[in-house]
């Protein structure tokens, strides 16, 4: 419509059309305006301001009902639905996309974790486990790499569980260069395999333990209060007795 284009700034956009939608909900054009503004930001930024959300949903599904979206406009808007926390929704677009042969191949792994995680968070385990099975290794991470942790102790016993969960503790995106929801299963699953002080010995041994006191105080201090909340009080002292931290 003629009048966006004077609107010189997002927000100012998004007042404008919000305020047109409250005396013509279903107005076409607008909700065309605002999905647009959204899935751009979204796309840009990789997130959406909390009150922007239920917007960017509504506008997006109208679009989507009267008009359809284009797949990457989808693999967007899988995602913001499950940002705003409609997880079932989530995850049924996405696998819908695994299967597009629009969605190029370098997207196939994005949508898979979308949809894994929104079936994880909706409770559809299988349809997480069977979405896990589709990545390497290397790609899990958090609550996915638990997943693929917790499939493998089922298949192949709680010893294989843990093998895997070693493979994943080290987290090359995260600050400290550990996924902390990972360790924690693994000394749960450690633990419940009475092999604690064994894995205590191989986390000493691993490189990113090993090493551990010679980091920035911040991470030695993060790594000091994790380990301490999982139980590790020995390892943890270690780490603190070789840089003291207050």
């Amino acid at each position: 419509m003629r009048f966006f284009r004077l609107v010189d700034n997002q927000e100012s956009l998004r007042g404008f059309g919000e305020k047109l939608l409250n005396l013509v909900p279903d107005h076409i054009e607008t909700h065309r305006v605002l999905a647009k503004s959204y899935l751009n930001e979204y796309r840009d930024e990789g997130d959406l301001e909390e009150d922007d959300q239920e917007s960017a949903v509504e506008s997006i599904r109208w679009v989507q009902n009267i008009d359809g979206i284009d797949v990457e406009d989808a693999v967007e808007f899988a995602s913001i639905l499950s940002l705003r926390g409609l997880f079932t929704e989530s995850m049924e677009l996405a696998l819908k996309l695994i299967n597009d042969p629009a969605l190029p191949a370098e997207g196939q792994s994005g949508i898979r974790s979308v949809a894994a995680r929104s079936a994880l968070k909706s409770d559809n385990i299988d349809v997480a486990k069977d979405l896990v099975g589709l990545f390497n290794t290397r790609d899990l991470s958090g609550e996915l790499a638990v997943v693929a942790i917790e499939s493998r102790a089922e298949l192949d016993g709680e010893e294989q569980g843990l093998n895997l969960a070693k493979q994943l503790i080290h987290h090359p995106n995260s600050p400290d260069g550990i996924d902390w929801l990972v360790l924690e299963r693994a000394v749960d699953m450690a633990n419940a395999l009475q092999q604690s002080d064994d894995f205590e010995d191989w986390l000493r041994g691993s490189e990113l333990f090993s090493t551990a006191g010679r980091r920035p105080t911040s991470i030695i201090r993060r790594t000091v209060q994790e380990l301490r909340r999982m139980g590790l009080n020995l390892l943890s002292h270690e780490i603190e007795t070789v840089r003291p931290i207050a």
